[in-house]
């Protein structure tokens, strides 16, 4: 079972890996527990630690994060917030029941 500390790594490496090139150092905004899985949210370290609106992120979506197997499938923004969810669990293979 991956805990939400290990959740929170995993995604930010994932965001890491898949984010255009940007100076904005990402920091996790926030962790929400889903039945199967975990969805990670992230902001800039400026805007979380000083409210600098102006590096606040637009349309980074979150990662999804299987809690069984620690897999991961990025959100899409473009998408209302239950379909998005819907699409990541279901690449995981981890859609509620």
């Amino acid at each position: 079972m991956i805990s939400k500390i290990n959740a929170m790594s995993i995604a930010l490496k994932r965001r890491n890996e898949t984010r255009s090139n940007s100076s904005r150092d990402l920091v996790v905004s926030g962790v929400e527990e889903r039945p199967k899985s975990w969805v990670v949210f992230f902001d800039s370290r400026d805007f979380i630690e000083n409210g600098n609106r102006s590096a606040a992120l637009i349309g980074c979506a979150p990662v999804v994060v299987s809690k069984t197997t620690g897999e991961v499938a990025l959100a899409l923004c473009a998408e209302s917030w239950e379909k998005s969810m819907r699409r990541a669990e279901a690449i995981l293979g981890v859609l509620p029941e």
